[in-house]
């Protein structure tokens, strides 16, 4: 077996781990329209100089792709309760990328470690330049966590709650415009 095969295997592994130890889905919660952070993204040139991009928690819909499209931007989605399996392994075997983003993920997971294995995963398919952009929906912002449906969940934080979670992680954080940016150095 090839290094890159044993790594796809075990990586298929974690993901699979980390599928089941969550235990809200929010799959309902997808929602058919371009996150914010995107344009304002591009109102602040970002996407200039971007060639790819991994959204993780992309959600069932392809808007962000699109978006990310006309600007030249290959945009490769991952989400392990709306998208196939090959759709996933795709977007995972896709290299290192000069953007991840994380838009309203982080807010639907209850459980603290589920989101710093998913903050790892970010990292890890980061270009050594790349950056990381998150986007949360802060509901009440009353930091009450609660189930909002049968299979959804919302932490209800500000975003300055994300931040310690990242900066064990990543060596430059900021929060600015409203969301979350982290870069390896």
């Amino acid at each position: 077996m090839s290094i890159i095969s044993t790594l796809v295997k075990r990586l298929d592994e974690a993901l699979d781990y980390l599928v089941e130890r969550q235990q809200f889905s929010s799959a309902a919660t997808s929602l058919n329209q371009v996150p914010r952070s995107l344009p304002q993204l591009d109102k602040e040139g970002l996407w200039g100089g971007v060639k790819s991009a991994l959204d993780l928690g992309a959600g069932k819909y392809d808007a962000a792709r699109l978006y990310l499209a006309k600007r030249g931007v290959k945009l490769h989605n991952y989400d392990p309760y709306n998208r196939t399996d090959k759709e996933n392994k795709a977007a995972l075997n896709s290299g290192k990328h000069d953007v991840v983003l994380l838009n309203n993920v982080l807010n639907v997971i209850k459980e603290r470690t589920e989101r710093e294995d998913l903050i790892k995963l970010a990292k890890s398919r980061l270009s050594p330049n790349g950056q990381l952009i998150i986007q949360v929906y802060q509901g009440t912002n009353d930091g009450q966590a609660k189930q909002t449906g049968s299979d959804q969940f919302q932490l209800n934080q500000p975003l300055s709650f994300y931040e310690p979670e990242l900066k064990k992680h990543f060596g430059h954080v900021e929060m600015n415009s409203g969301l979350l940016r982290a870069k390896l150095s």
